[in-house]
């Protein structure tokens, strides 16, 4: 998996998905992004979750390998 380009977006106070599993998924793919949303939880209609995950798929949506 490490050969496969990707971003983790995490909200800091997402309860349903602990930010611990982040910080662990991110030391097992360290060649992911990791963006920590601040003042986020773990849905979809939170402002800086929608923004980032938004951002995240643009930014990978003309990758090529």
């Amino acid at each position: 998996m490490r050969h496969i380009p990707g971003i983790i977006v995490q909200g800091r106070y997402d309860f349903v998905c602990p930010i611990a599993n982040a910080f662990g998924l991110h030391r097992a793919w360290p060649e992911a992004n990791l963006r920590i949303v601040p003042n986020a939880g773990h849905s979809i209609y939170d402002e800086g979750i929608l923004y980032e995950l938004v951002r995240a798929a643009d930014s990978l949506k003309n990758l090529k390998y």
